[in-house]
C-alpha cells in the first residue's frame, strides 16, 4: 500500500528549523561537518529555500573551529564537496570547494602516515599488519597520557572510510580540476580495506569483515591485529578490538565506500559484481544485526552491542544519521535501488522515519539527535515516494 509521505515532509521542514537554531551551538568540528552533510541533503531533496541562508552559518562554524584527529577533516571534506556540487548555495560554492580540497589536503598529508611518522622502537609491537590504509593519528601515547593501552594512532574503519569516500568522490567530481592524486589514494585505500575484508590466515573473528550470517555482514570497528614480529611471538591484537562491534556510521560509510567505486569502475568491470554484492550484504546486515534486540523493534541502532567504541556514546550517537544518508545515495545506483524498493527496506525506513518523528532525545548532544532524524525523514521522503 502507497506510504504518504506529506507528514515526513512537514516532520523535515520543522526538524531542519530546529537544526538551524542549534547548528551555532555544537563545539565540535567533526560533528558540524557530519550534521551539514545531512542538511545539504535535506537542501537537494526537500527544500532549498534556506540554502543560500545557511552556507552562511555553515562557514562561520567551519573558519571558527578546527579539527584534532586526522578523520574530523573526512566529514567536513566530504560534505563541503556535496555542498560544492549542489549549485544551490550560490555564490559560496567555491568557498565549500575550498573547503573540499583544504580538507583533503589534512587528510593525504597526515592519514597516511601514522606509523612511518612514529617512534617505531617504541611501538614496534604495533606496526602495521597490512600495508597501506590511514590512521586516525600518529601512532604514540601522547593524545591520551591517561588512556588504559596508551596507543593513540588506530587504523579505525571510520578513518578509513572517510578517506575512501572522500578520495573517490574527489576523483569523480566534474567541476575540480583534475588530480591523479585522487584515484591513486581511492585505489590504494579500497585495496586495504578489501585484504582486510576477508584476510586470510586468520580467525574469521579478527578479519575486518563480519560475514556473520550468509548473505549479511557488517564491517567491524578496526582492523583487529599489527604485524606479526617474528614466527614465535603471536601477532598483537588492539587493545580496543572488540569483534562483535558494529557502529552504524562504519556501515554507511563502507556502503558510500563500495556505492562510489561502483560508479568508478562501471558495470561492465569483473569488480562490479563483488562490490555489487559486498553492498548487499551490508545493506542487509545492518537491518538486521543493528535494530536487535531493541526496546524499538526495528529501529537502527548507533551500535551493538551494548558499549560504543571507547565508551563514546555522544559521538558515536551520530550513527544512524551517517548510514541513512549513505542508503539515501545507495537508492542511486539501480542495481541497489530494487532492493531498497523491497517491503523489508520499505519498512526499516518507514519505521526510522516514525521514530525520528515521535522519539524522545536520544544523546546528550542536540545536533546530533536532530541530524539523525532529519536524515531519517530525508531518506524517507525520497525513497517511500519512488514506490507510490
Amino acid at each position: 500500500m502507497p506510504v504518504s509521505i506529506d507528514p515526513f515532509k512537514t516532520a523535515a521542514q520543522q526538524t531542519y528549523q530546529q537544526l538551524k537554531a542549534a547548528f551555532p551551538s555544537e563545539q565540535y568540528f567533526w560533528r558540524c561537518g557530519h550534521s551539514f552533510d545531512t542538511i545539504v541533503d535535506y537542501f537537494t531533496r526537500i527544500d532549498p529555500s534556506d540554502a543560500k541562508n545557511f552556507a552562511t552559518v555553515a562557514i562561520n562554524m567551519y573558519n571558527s573551529q578546527s579539527g584534532a584527529w586526522y578523520d574530523d577533516f573526512g566529514w567536513w571534506g566530504i560534505s563541503g564537496l556535496k555542498a560544492s556540487e549542489a549549485g544551490i548555495f550560490g555564490s559560496n560554492d567555491g568557498v565549500f570547494a575550498s573547503i573540499a580540497t583544504a580538507c583533503w589536503t589534512q587528510m593525504l598529508n597526515n592519514a597516511p602516515y601514522g606509523w612511518q611518522r612514529a617512534d617505531q622502537k617504541t611501538y614496534a609491537p604495533y606496526a602495521p599488519r597490512v600495508d597501506g590504509g590511514v590512521w586516525n593519528h600518529t601512532v604514540d601515547g601522547g593524545c591520551h597520557p591517561g588512556g588504559p593501552d596508551k596507543l593513540c594512532g588506530r587504523q579505525n574503519t571510520v578513518t578509513n572510510g572517510l578517506y575512501l569516500v572522500l578520495a573517490q568522490r574527489l576523483s569523480l567530481d566534474g567541476k575540480l580540476p583534475p588530480d591523479p592524486k585522487y584515484r591513486l589514494a581511492a585505489n590504494q585505500e579500497y585495496h586495504f580495506l578489501k585484504t582486510w575484508f576477508d584476510l586470510p590466515l586468520i580467525k574469521p573473528a579478527m578479519v575486518l569483515m563480519n560475514n556473520y550470517l550468509p548473505g549479511r555482514a557488517v564491517v567491524r570497528e578496526r582492523v583487529s591485529t599489527f604485524k606479526q614480529l617474528t614466527l614465535s611471538i603471536p601477532a598483537a591484537t588492539d587493545p580496543a578490538f572488540r569483534s562483535d562491534l558494529a557502529w552504524a556510521g562504519d556501515q554507511g560509510l563502507i556502503l558510500g565506500g563500495l556505492v562510489d567505486r561502483m560508479r568508478i569502475v562501471g558495470k561492465a568491470s569483473p569488480e562490479y559484481p563483488e562490490l555489487l554484492a559486498t553492498a548487499r550484504k551490508l545493506m542487509a546486515g545492518t537491518m538486521d544485526y543493528l535494530t536487535a534486540p531493541t526496546t524499538e523493534p526495528g529501529i537502527l541502532k548507533p551500535w551493538y552491542p551494548d558499549r560504543s567504541p571507547g565508551g563514546d556514546d555522544s559521538d558515536y550517537w551520530t550513527g544512524p544519521a551517517v548510514y541513512m544518508r549513505y542508503l539515501l545515495n545507495a537508492f542511486e545506483r539501480d542495481d541497489l535501488r530494487a532492493d531498497l524498493l523491497a517491503p523489508a527496506y520499505q519498512t526499516f525506513i518507514k519505521k526510522a522515519a516514525e521514530f525520528a518523528m515521535t522519539h524522545t532525545p536520544q544523546s546528550n548532544d542536540t545536533v546530533v539527535d536532530l541530524t539523525n532524524d532529519l536524515a531519517a525523514l530525508v531518506a524517507a521522503c525520497v525513497i517511500l515516494a519512488a514506490d507510490n
